[in-house]
């Protein structure tokens, strides 16, 4: 789904493809995120759409957010914070990206995250906080607030 700034030897993004072949009318993709205990029916993951959005998935009114910086999907992160502490928040630019399962956040902030909240272990050869997967359950929600306006 990345921008043609970002193609391969001058290749053309599947999206942008499918776009100028007529086979999707929009330049819009929506992915749906579901998480391990949804019991909706499917079996793995989430959907991805491509073409369009659904509002079935959809909780409220869709807002749209701007892209801030090209190539990457860069957005305008209004708070990021753990749990219902808002104390320890971060705000700034952020980088959306489907193709990867890492959180990556500014050191001063992960690291009070971590001492407050997570209790996760450093590991200095790969510069990540590494958690016990039994400990998931217990850890606080990480909750976002993107752009301007609601919340």
């Amino acid at each position: 789904m990345a921008f043609p700034e970002l193609a391969k030897a001058g290749s053309t993004p599947p999206l942008y493809k499918m776009k100028e072949s007529g086979v999707i009318g929009k330049l819009q993709f929506a992915f749906y995120l579901r998480g391990m205990d949804e019991p909706d029916g499917l079996v793995n993951g989430g959907e991805l759409q491509i073409g369009g959005y659904s509002m079935t998935r959809a909780l409220g009114e869709l807002v749209w957010i701007p892209i801030v910086k090209r190539p990457y999907w860069e957005l305008r992160l209004k708070r990021a914070y753990l749990g219902s502490d808002q104390t320890i928040a971060y705000s700034g630019k952020i980088v959306v990206d489907t193709g990867t399962s890492l959180i990556v956040a500014p050191k001063l902030i992960v690291e009070e995250w971590n001492r407050v909240f997570l209790k996760g272990t450093y590991n200095a050869d790969t510069n990540y906080y590494m958690f016990d997967c039994k400990t998931v359950d217990s850890l606080p929600d990480l909750n976002f607030q993107l752009g301007e306006g609601k919340g």
